[in-house]
């Protein structure tokens, strides 16, 4: 019974991979600008709206959930590594530290790997989507057929 669940889950997880790049690709078609390198997915995120660029940025860690109440939490934890990624990397550290030690309760072991995630992300976000300084105040996040749906209220950041 589980090894058929595994299986489930990897197949879903395969689907939706699958789905993400064909989405990619029809975007990348649809695009008409003569500098490619301007076009890339992650660029100038304000013309783009900010739950489609965090789900974006959320990937890694959704790809690598099980399960829908997975997903869910890797898209949450991502909007908190998002807005935290938009200070200086050691602020950034000391406003997320209360929280990891409530998660951690003393396990040294979880806030290793959680800090490996978190240094992850903040890199994805400096690398991928620097230019994007919008600070989520509130969101939504539904379940629904397709996967989950993000609403997101934005507010531009201070450079």
């Amino acid at each position: 019974m589980k090894k058929q669940k595994n299986k489930n889950s990897q197949k879903n997880r395969e689907a939706k991979k699958h789905k993400r790049a064909i989405s990619r690709k029809a975007q990348l078609r649809s695009k008409t600008s003569v500098n490619l390198q301007a076009q890339h997915l992650f660029d100038s995120a304000s013309a783009r709206k900010l739950s489609e660029v965090v789900l974006e940025f959320a990937e890694p860690l959704i790809d690598a959930a099980e399960g829908t109440v997975d997903e869910e939490k890797a898209i949450r934890i991502s909007i908190t590594f998002w807005n935290a990624s938009l200070l200086p990397k050691q602020k950034a550290l000391e406003i997320i530290k209360p929280t990891l030690d409530d998660m951690a309760k003393g396990d040294q072991l979880f806030k290793s790997e959680f800090h490996n995630i978190f240094d992850m992300m903040y890199e994805r976000k400096q690398n991928y989507f620097s230019t994007d300084n919008r600070f989520i105040v509130n969101y939504s996040l539904e379940e629904n057929r397709e996967g989950f749906y993000l609403q997101v209220a934005s507010t531009p950041m201070k450079t």
